[in-house]
């Protein structure tokens, strides 16, 4: 048997242009081993990867994904809490809130996880915060009260939550 000296193959090598390439659906992704990561549910991994298959190496502060292109996968709820879990755990900002009549909410991917990850009393303070936005979501408004104060309740619970949002956002 003749095995091909080291001259054949570094022609073949240099034909190709380079050794080695990734395929297409190859993306690094950035945090994949962090302690952050780990505590993303399998949605908000999902959401993650959506970001970075529109991520082209240049557009990563004006991403865009909207509800309806997810909603054939998951349900808009569940889009939502993996975003704020996303934001929490410092993977993503929200650059520029959407609103109706098309107008995508911007995204930007980020590397707060890398701060994060060395502190894991912060990220167990954002997955309690986040819990507990889930739980005061679901609070439901008394049966026997009146208008007003069934307003009032909404208001305090949408108040609350916002609270909660707000220290996620500035990183507990």
């Amino acid at each position: 048997m003749k095995y091909p000296n080291n001259h054949q193959n570094k022609k073949r090598y240099k034909r190709s242009g380079r050794a080695y390439q990734p395929k297409k659906p190859f993306k690094s992704v950035e945090g994949a081993d962090s302690q952050a990561w780990e505590m993303l549910s399998h949605y908000a991994v999902w959401v993650l990867m959506e970001f970075y298959k529109k991520f082209d190496g240049y557009n990563r502060n004006c991403l865009k994904l909207s509800y309806s292109e997810v909603s054939n996968k998951i349900s808009n709820n569940t889009f939502n809490k993996a975003v704020w879990q996303l934001k929490g755990f410092g993977f993503i900002d929200i650059v520029k809130s959407g609103r109706l009549e098309r107008n995508n909410t911007l995204y930007a991917l980020t590397n707060r996880w890398k701060g994060l990850s060395k502190k894991p009393d912060k990220l167990n303070t954002i997955s309690k915060l986040l819990r507990r936005i889930e739980k005061v979501k679901r609070i439901n408004t008394p049966k026997n009260a009146d208008e007003s104060d069934k307003k009032n309740f909404r208001l305090r619970k949408k108040r609350l939550v916002n609270k909660i949002r707000y220290r996620i956002n500035n990183g507990a």
